[in-house]
């Protein structure tokens, strides 16, 4: 009989908004080597809300800040508001939401 090994796997939040979200069963998305690792752990408004997903590592680099920091000072059009919007509709579908962040703060 085999050894099982047990993998531990830190949760990944993903904050739009004011919303932060637990990613972590879409490991493969949002994990190191996924095709999303650069939005993890990291307020991803701004990418979002511009279509920056192309290149997510370079609009983080622009945007991005830590989760649990503000998105505060975000100015979209209303076409990146309603990206933004569309956005936060997906991840609500998907993911629980884990925490509801100050943004005035």
């Amino acid at each position: 009989m085999g050894q099982a090994l047990d993998l531990i796997v830190s949760p990944i939040y993903v904050a739009i908004a004011s919303l932060g979200f637990d990613v972590s069963y879409n490991h493969a998305r949002y994990g190191l080597d996924g095709p999303y690792a650069p939005f993890a752990d990291r307020d991803a408004t701004e990418a979002l809300a511009k279509g920056e997903l192309l290149e997510p590592l370079r609009a983080l680099q622009d945007h991005g800040r830590k989760s649990g920091e503000s998105s505060k000072g975000l100015e979209s059009t209303g076409f990146e508001m309603q990206a933004l919007d569309s956005w936060e509709e997906k991840f609500r579908e998907r993911y629980k939401i884990m925490t509801v962040l100050d943004i005035e703060g």
